[in-house]
């Protein structure tokens, strides 16, 4: 994974994982022990850089490397992995884990056609991939909002018994900041307006309600 971002330095990474108790579980299976998967994956997710240092010189040098992961997992596999919700390194702190009720599928006699939102997605991620690097900062109702969240947040971490939960709601608020940089710019760039690097309304945002109620 390194070396394909010192290959492709200005562009971040997917990582789609079909079962993502294979990852959770495989970290340094093939180095006795011995490596930095666990840490590495932990630098990734701040998005700081890498070093790589082999006996024949440096292998990959990064400034910075951007790497989400995308995958699935059984509840039960995951509450396996958890145990007693320690999460010492705050591994599992780092991802947003979504419950999915069970629900049946139907489907209609009647044919429906279908539709291919394929081009449409090209296009947005090409008007992205053109943006210039940016950096985003709240206005002054969003500042607000966030302001009493964090602090809503701390006073939450601090009363929490748990390190495992502890490490969770300590990265909320890191988590926030990170969407709504994301569907701000997703917005703009979808309605065919400049993005600005002011970043509007909290308030207007479901996840940003949904961090603050959970």
């Amino acid at each position: 994974m390194l070396y394909q971002v010192a290959e492709f330095p200005d562009q971040a990474l997917m990582y789609r994982c079909d079962e993502l108790a294979g990852l959770f579980k495989s970290a340094n299976q093939y180095r006795g022990g011995k490596g930095s998967d666990d840490e590495d994956l932990l630098e990734f997710w701040n998005g700081t850089g890498s070093t790589v240092l082999r006996a024949s010189g440096v292998k990959a040098d990064l400034e910075g490397l951007l790497l989400t992961i995308f995958g699935t997992i059984q509840p039960d596999v995951l509450a396996e992995l958890l145990k007693d919700c320690s999460d010492s390194n705050g591994k599992f702190a780092r991802f947003d884990f979504v419950f999915q009720p069970v629900a049946t599928s139907k489907l209609s006699e009647e044919d429906s056609g279908s539709f291919d939102i394929t081009p449409m997605l090209a296009a947005l991620y090409t008007k992205i991939d053109e943006l210039p690097a940016m950096k985003f900062e709240l206005n002054s109702e969003a500042k607000r909002l966030f302001t009493a969240f964090y602090n809503a947040q701390e006073e939450r971490r601090v009363e929490e018994s748990k390190q495992g939960m502890r490490a969770m709601i300590g990265k909320t608020p890191e988590k926030v900041g990170k969407l709504a940089a994301t569907i701000h710019t997703l917005t703009c760039v979808f309605n065919g307006v400049e993005v600005s690097p002011l970043i509007l309304a909290l308030s207007r945002c479901s996840l940003f309600r949904h961090f603050c109620e959970s």
